[in-house]
């Protein structure tokens, strides 16, 4: 009986050690390839379509003006990010603001930390 239990250990263990094998070697092939690939065709970004440009064409309003739409609306904290971008033909502002949240005590307000919201504006009319 213990011939045969050692007998059937050594035969698991020689199929394991091949199948690990062989995941040890197609892994060690993957990184060379990766290792030696250019990481930009690996990534795709030689694939992306490039940004297009907005039109000079257009009265911009002013961001500031947008921001101040904003803040007449609901309280902000801090501006993280605005960028112009281009929707459908359009020129956008896209801010990514931190809004406070209020909570109204008995007698006090308290300000508690907000969450990132993001706001979308019409560049020409503010909207």
């Amino acid at each position: 009986m213990a011939k045969g239990f050692h007998y059937k250990i050594r035969r698991i263990h020689r199929y394991l050690g091949l199948i690990l094998g062989v995941q040890f070697l197609l892994w060690t092939v993957g990184g060379i390839y990766f290792s030696w690939s250019n990481i930009d065709e690996i990534h795709g970004d030689l694939q992306r379509k490039p940004a297009s440009l907005i039109s000079g064409n257009y009265d911009f309003i002013s961001p500031a003006t947008v921001v101040q739409k904003i803040k007449s609306r609901q309280p902000v904290d801090s501006i993280t990010d605005l960028k112009l971008i281009e929707i459908l033909g359009k020129p956008y502002y896209q801010i990514h603001y931190m809004g406070r949240a209020e909570t109204a005590l008995v007698h006090k307000v308290q300000h508690q930390p907000g969450k990132l919201r993001i706001q979308l504006a019409d560049a020409v009319t503010g909207d």
